[in-house]
């Protein structure tokens, strides 16, 4: 496997859906071998970036050229393609590619160019695998020569369900969780709007806000010039095993984003523990929130229409809310890692 994104000591929450697809195959190819090539957490100066993108091309190219493997499965159709390009020149390799987002929905020249390399590389693939029906939709409109076929649908190494699991709440205030990047489009500041809106109509809640970005200065100065101080709580990034004892505090998960998620995985591992959703109507997001069912659904940026499903999800009665909550742990039963896990590898198996 060839990923430019893996889980380090200093950066736990790297690529965390990289190494669920790691540890899965190494144990479902247990007469096989499985090796990886990848690089460990970010670095945001520019020497140690570019000295670690140096090491994985250069690691990718002696796998690639000197190394034989049935299959080398790849995450992400961007950053890993040079030396993909170069080797392919050299000899014929069985590549399958994992798409996940902002691969295919590009937002710099960069990665637009690198996707635009690796069109003739996915045409070559045995298959190309999507985290959604919805984003399999994208992958086909931005690569059209694809046959439907070739997209298989696997929801991003799925979720641990002996890990994620719902557990008894440890507050008795009503808490709204924000767990994502603090980049823009995220939303970050969609859910401080609508908490200062919920707290100016005297509404007793409170915000915990999980993760980190290049927008954590403009956040921090929202939750002061909006006088959240008292009832925002901003944890950080948190590791993904640390994920369900920081869900186990919320009563609903806000998704807020405005960007298309492939899938939004997240989301799905708050409903494995029995946390209701309330999330954008965009991307792969509906494909997991049944409106009114195991959480609620607005249109992506409209702060009322979000403030609108907080205020019905907080006039709603106490057997309303362990409904939702009971639907929303069933609802992420299909999202399984051990079940997903073995449905793509049996895939792989017969490639």
């Amino acid at each position: 496997m060839i990923s430019p994104m893996y889980p380090s000591e200093k950066d736990p929450v790297y690529g965390t859906f990289v190494k669920t697809y790691m540890d899965s195959f190494m144990k479902l190819n247990k007469d096989g071998v499985t090796r990886l090539v990848c690089i460990r957490g970010r670095s945001k100066k520019l020497i140690p970036k570019a000295s670690k993108y140096l090491g994985f091309y250069l690691r990718s190219l002696y796998h690639l050229l000197f190394k034989k493997y049935d299959i080398v499965y790849v995450q992400t159709i961007t950053t890993s393609i040079p030396p993909l390009l170069l080797a392919s020149r050299i000899k014929t390799i069985l590549m399958v590619f994992n798409v996940h987002g902002s691969d295919v929905i590009t937002i710099s020249k960069r990665t637009e160019k690198l996707k635009r390399m690796a069109g003739p590389l996915l045409r070559k693939a045995k298959l190309v695998v999507a985290p959604s029906n919805y984003f399999k939709g994208v992958v086909l409109d931005s690569f059209p020569d694809l046959l439907p076929d070739k997209v298989f649908v696997s929801p991003s190494g799925g979720v641990d369900l002996t890990l994620f699991h719902p557990e008894e709440k440890q507050n008795s205030e009503i808490v709204l969780g924000y767990v994502s990047r603090i980049d823009f489009g995220k939303g970050w500041d969609d859910f401080l709007e609508v908490m200062y809106r919920l707290r100016r109509d005297n509404y007793c809640v409170k915000g915990i806000i999980a993760g980190r970005g290049a927008d954590e200065g403009k956040m921090l100065k929202m939750i002061d010039e909006k006088g959240l101080n008292e009832c925002i709580e901003y944890v950080g990034p948190v590791a993904h095993e640390e994920l369900p004892n920081l869900f186990s505090r919320f009563d609903v998960f806000i998704f807020p984003s405005r960007r298309s998620e492939s899938l939004g995985l997240v989301g799905v591992e708050a409903l494995a523990c029995g946390i209701p959703v309330i999330g954008s109507k965009i991307g792969g997001i509906p494909g997991f929130v049944n409106d009114g069912v195991n959480g609620y659904l607005f249109e992506s940026g409209n702060i009322n229409d979000l403030y609108k499903k907080l205020v019905q999800y907080l006039s709603s009665s106490q057997n309303e809310r362990r409904k939702m909550a009971n639907n929303a742990r069933i609802s992420a039963l299909m999202y399984d890692t051990v079940s997903s896990m073995k449905e793509l590898y049996c895939k792989l198996e017969s490639l």
